[in-house]
């Protein structure tokens, strides 16, 4: 396999993983106001993401799209986050892709930018939406 496609079967393999992961839990999923997911979390942490954006990286035959977020810890505790963010179509009719990124034992009032990438094609005029924030305790 050329170093790109198998670079990309190890990262399908492994948001796979975090995907089940994540739709097994939130099984008991409850949703904040906005209608964002917080999965597992024991409390609504959407106020923790903050600065959604859609990167574009390489050549056009070549291009990796990512989903990058701010995440900021308003909790008193370290804590681990799972945001799943999706692309859609503007009029919100067409679901693109989704991704998740992930952070582990980011402390109280600490902020990370971080992105996650998405493994279908992605149209230049997608939207991108916060689906679900679940933050857990990381101690």
């Amino acid at each position: 396999m050329p170093g790109g496609t198998r670079f990309r079967s190890i990262l399908a393999g492994s948001v796979l993983v975090i995907a089940v992961f994540a739709t097994v839990a939130s099984s008991s999923d409850s949703k904040s106001s906005d209608g964002v997911s917080k999965g597992i979390g024991s409390s609504d942490a959407t106020r923790d993401v903050s600065g959604v954006a859609i990167l574009r990286d390489g050549v056009e035959s070549s291009s990796f799209v990512y989903a990058q977020v701010v995440i900021t810890n308003n909790s008193s505790k370290a804590s681990t986050y799972f945001v799943t963010v999706v692309a859609e179509s503007p009029d919100g009719l067409t679901r693109y892709g989704d991704t998740i990124v992930s952070v582990t034992a980011l402390a109280p009032g600490q902020r990370t930018t971080e992105k996650g990438i998405f493994l279908k094609d992605i149209p230049a005029d997608a939207v991108l939406k916060v689906a679900q924030v679940q933050r857990t305790s990381s101690s």
